[in-house]
C-alpha cells in the first residue's frame, strides 16, 4: 500500500484482482482494536455517547448515558456515506443506565436481507434503561435480557433481518437505578 495523497492510496495486489463493482470498499480488518470502556458517565451530549465500529472486542460497562441528544451508543457500520466504521463482532454491552438515550444498531446497508448480516455477536445484558431503549438490524447473533426499567416496560424494536436473537427476561423492576 502506497499513500498518495490524503484521499488516494495505490493498493498492489500479489495475484488476480478480485472482482470489484462500483461503491465497493476496501478495509483493513487487522488493524482494528479493542474497546473498554467503564465507569464513564456521558451527560447531555450534544450529540451520541458512543460510536462503536471495530472488530475488535468491545466492552462497555457501568457506564451512565444521560440525555445524549441521539443515541447513547450507536453501532453503525457505514462504508457509503461517511466511511468511517466497520462491522461489529464481539460487543458486551452491561451493566450500565440510560436514561433518556438508549441503543441503535443502525447499519447503513443496500440489503436487509436476513442472510446478509453486518453485525454479529452483540450482547446487550444486565442494563437499566429508563426511558430508553433497543434497536436493530442486520445483526446476527444478538442478545437483549436480564435488562430493566423503572418506568414500565423496555422498548425493544427488531428489524427482521436480526437472526439467532435471544430476548428476554427484560422487565419493569422498582430497585433500577
Amino acid at each position: 500500500v502506497e499513500r498518495k495523497s490524503d484521499t488516494d492510496w495505490l493498493l498492489t495486489l500479489d495475484g488476480p484482482v478480485p472482482d470489484f463493482e462500483q461503491n465497493d470498499v476496501i478495509d483493513n480488518i487487522t488493524w482494528q482494536p479493542n474497546i473498554t470502556a467503564r465507569n464513564n458517565d456521558v451527560s447531555v451530549d450534544p450529540v451520541r455517547g458512543f460510536l462503536l465500529s471495530t472488530r475488535g472486542r468491545t466492552i462497555i460497562e457501568n457506564n451512565t448515558f444521560h440525555r445524549c441528544a441521539m443515541d447513547a451508543i450507536l453501532i453503525s457500520g457505514d462504508a457509503a456515506d461517511w466511511f468511517e466504521s466497520s462491522p461489529v463482532r464481539d460487543v458486551l454491552i452491561r451493566g450500565n443506565t440510560f436514561i433518556g438515550c438508549g441503543i441503535s444498531i443502525n447499519p447503513h446497508t443496500q440489503s436487509s436481507k436476513p442472510e446478509e448480516p453486518v453485525h454479529e455477536n452483540i450482547r446487550i445484558i444486565d442494563n437499566n434503561f429508563d426511558a430508553a431503549g433497543v434497536s436493530a438490524k442486520n445483526v446476527k447473533g444478538l442478545t437483549v435480557t436480564g435488562n430493566r426499567s423503572p418506568g414500565g416496560t423496555i422498548a425493544i424494536k427488531l428489524d427482521p433481518s436480526c437472526t439467532g436473537t435471544k430476548v428476554g427476561n427484560n422487565e419493569a423492576r422498582s430497585d433500577s437505578k
